[in-house]
């Protein structure tokens, strides 16, 4: 009484992986960090790249705890020195993120430049990461380039984009840009199980497959939609209980559908359509499961 009651923390977040070990479906990613680190080769800046929700911002704020841990086991985080206890809830002063989509950076940059020479509080490296770099304005671009060029042995960057083609060719080229890939169905299915096995939650495995097949390779997506689904029934969570939560439908009625399209029933055709809008199915997505 009086106090506030503890706020439902949503699965993507409490499920973000912590270390190397729990990052899903990029082993590749995985192997050349977990390499640079164990090896003391690590770069001074890097650009991940790659669709969303693949794990490019949860894998740099493990590589800004990485390059601080003092006693880095097999290329894995020991979790027991003071820099591993000082990042570890993500507030440590020596590691900043700037989420360029908020805004064009350019005083974020500025800014930056002023303190980049500035030795670490804390940790040994001062770590810049840099979420969805592309929406940097070009002011903001050619300040942070010179910083690009030529940073302090203390500082490492890690840029993040989904949209590489959006990046000048003068930044990418001085860093080691790192492709993250769509994490592949088998390995989304596997998480999505073992998070529902963990949390209790009564799923079939027909109802896992489909959210996979709309997550389009985004784990974070797939996790989020597992998570709504869980407050749609409080039932066991179905196929059916997918298609109406992402305004999809079933495979059986998509042949219904194509059936009607094949023999240009168009009447049939035409209300059909007209009552998937009418109940808020999504058309686009109809389409493109068609298709």
């Amino acid at each position: 009484k009086g106090g506030f009651a503890m706020s439902y923390q949503a699965l993507y977040r409490k499920y973000r992986p912590k270390d190397l070990t729990e990052v899903y479906g990029q082993h590749v990613v995985v192997n050349i960090l977990k390499n640079a680190v164990k090896n003391n080769k690590f770069g001074h800046a890097y650009l991940f790249t790659g669709s969303r929700g693949c794990g490019k911002t949860s894998v740099a704020k493990i590589m800004a705890r990485l390059v601080n841990c003092e006693n880095v086991i097999d290329g894995q985080l020991c979790g027991e020195c003071k820099n591993c206890i000082a990042t570890k809830d993500n507030s440590c002063v020596d590691v900043l993120e700037i989420d360029a989509a908020s805004n064009n950076g350019v005083d974020e940059i500025r800014e930056l430049k002023s303190k980049v020479n500035l030795i670490p509080s804390v940790l040994n490296y001062k770590v810049y990461i840099i979420d969805e770099v592309h929406m940097l304005s070009i002011g903001a671009f050619n300040a942070l380039l010179k910083t690009l060029e030529e940073p302090p042995e203390h500082v490492i960057f890690i840029l993040a984009t989904t949209e590489l083609n959006k990046v000048p060719i003068t930044i990418v080229s001085r860093c080691q840009t790192i492709e993250f890939k769509k994490i592949n169905n088998k390995d989304m299915f596997n998480r999505l199980r073992e998070i529902s096995n963990m949390e209790k939650i009564d799923i079939t495995d027909d109802a896992i497959t489909e959210i996979v097949n709309v997550s389009d390779g985004g784990l974070r997506d797939a996790i989020g939609m597992l998570d709504m689904s869980t407050t749609y029934t409080n039932n066991q969570i179905t196929e059916e209980d997918i298609y109406a939560i992402n305004g999809n439908i079933s495979n059986a009625e998509i042949e219904y559908m194509s059936d009607l399209i094949l023999k240009k029933n168009l009447n049939v055709l035409i209300n059909l359509i007209n009552d998937y809008h009418n109940t808020g199915k999504d058309l686009i997505k109809i389409i493109e499961k068609l298709i």
